[in-house]
């Protein structure tokens, strides 16, 4: 037909993932209600299989096929236990075991094969893309890369906090703890396997965390203040940096570097007056690779650990109104984010969400003294700023920036019922 539209590319992707989960746990209090414990198993069962096949097009004039499954099983054992020394001191002690296994394997067909066929009683080289093309897969398809592994992984994490209770009105706490998570292959093959085995895998992950904060209920619960500061250092990070299958560049996930990250949070409700009720929150986060290996050529040790941003904030004040037997109460808040990471372009990110602060009202109602029934009017980005959520940034040729705007200006109406 004249005016049928160009398939200049088609892909069908079928991905299948079933699990299963269990866990079983036993816990309780004994020496007069001073040692509270906890125990358990866990089991997790996971099947994934994916498949994507590009069919003939522009880009594999033989098509593309990559057929893979994983089968995942994680095994753990764990237990934890506070006790308290004295009325205000108490140390907990925790430790879980864990055993993964992952077993998967991989089909790749492309266009690869380098052989000289007759077209017409020509001779013609298989290539990209007329050769592929004329030749066909008898002439230029080749075999198929397939490839299987099986690997099996385990770590033990312990936990200890120490916490006092100086008063009814103040608490502190000190923790440290650590954390894995398994390692595992990457099943996209771009060539034969010399052993039958993926030539790409990655080592466990894991995290030392280490926080302390102090937990202030004051002048009759008019002030509650919370603060808490952390440190945690990563090794073996599991990173996804560029390499190159089938002389095509491919992210894939390797065990790339170790970091740092440290920050502090702090919130507080105040309540000056009966009705008038003050609400904050501020966080801050410093982070930083402290070594980059030689395969993650992607990462430099000014790139940013994660797209986190530095700091955030918010607040919202709210005025409680007696009107007859019910209850009016205005408010207002604000939320602000700072400016964070954004995209990648080879070893450099070459783009920042900026920072914003967003303002919203509400206005609530409540007939009823107890408040089960509240009728509100809300509006949120009142000042319809434009937020950037997220930005590929340029990549390629294509000369392409895109952002995905956050939400607009919006006002609502809502009601609800508490039974």
């Amino acid at each position: 037909m004249n005016d049928a539209p160009t398939d200049i590319y088609a892909e069908y992707d079928d991905t299948r993932s079933t699990q299963f989960t269990q866990e079983l746990t036993i816990g309780g209090t004994i020496l007069d209600d001073r040692l509270t414990f906890l125990a358990g198993a866990f089991y997790f069962q996971q099947k994934t299989d994916f498949l994507q096949d590009t069919g003939p097009d522009w880009i594999d004039p033989l098509g593309y096929v990559y057929d893979a499954s994983l089968k995942y099983r994680s095994y753990a054992a764990f237990a934890q236990a506070s006790y308290k020394i004295t009325p205000k001191l108490e140390a907990t002690l925790g430790g879980r075991y864990t055993y993964d296994r992952k077993t998967g394997s991989s089909y790749v067909f492309f266009a690869g094969r380098e052989n000289t066929f007759l077209y017409n009683g020509v001779p013609t080289q298989c290539g990209y893309f007329n050769g592929d093309f004329l030749g066909g897969i008898a002439n230029c398809g080749g075999a198929p890369f397939t490839a299987r592994d099986t690997d099996h992984w385990d770590g033990f994490d312990p936990k200890l906090q120490l916490s006092y209770r100086w008063s009814d009105t103040v608490f502190t706490y000190l923790t440290a703890a650590h954390g894995y998570n398994s390692g595992g292959f990457n099943q996209q093959l771009g060539g034969p396997s010399a052993d039958g085995r993926f030539p790409s895998s990655y080592d466990p992950e894991k995290l030392w965390s280490y926080e302390a904060g102090v937990k202030l209920d004051l002048l009759d619960r008019r002030a509650v203040i919370n603060l808490s500061g952390f440190y945690q250092k990563y090794t073996d990070i599991q990173a996804s940096v560029n390499v190159l299958v089938g002389n095509v560049s491919t992210r894939q996930v390797q065990s790339a570097a170790s970091a740092h990250e440290a920050g502090f949070e702090g919130e507080f409700v105040l309540r000056p007056v009966r009705d008038l009720t003050v609400r904050g929150n501020v966080s801050y986060l410093t982070q930083g690779y402290d070594s980059i290996r030689p395969n993650a050529v992607t990462l430099t040790l000014d790139t940013p650990v994660n797209s986190a941003p530095k700091y955030t904030y918010s607040a919202a004040v709210a005025y409680d109104l007696h009107v007859g037997g019910g209850l009016v109460t205005p408010s207002v808040d604000v939320r602000g984010v700072g400016k964070k990471p954004a995209c990648q372009s080879g070893a450099d990110y070459v783009c920042r969400l900026p920072a914003y602060a967003l303002v919203g009202f509400r206005l609530d109602y409540s007939p009823d003294a107890d408040g089960r029934w509240r009728i509100g009017v809300y509006g949120t980005n009142v000042l319809d700023k434009v937020t950037q959520q997220a930005r590929t940034g340029y990549f390629g040729g294509f000369g392409i920036d895109r952002y995905t705007p956050g939400r607009p200006q919006e006002f609502g109406v809502e009601s609800s019922l508490r039974f």
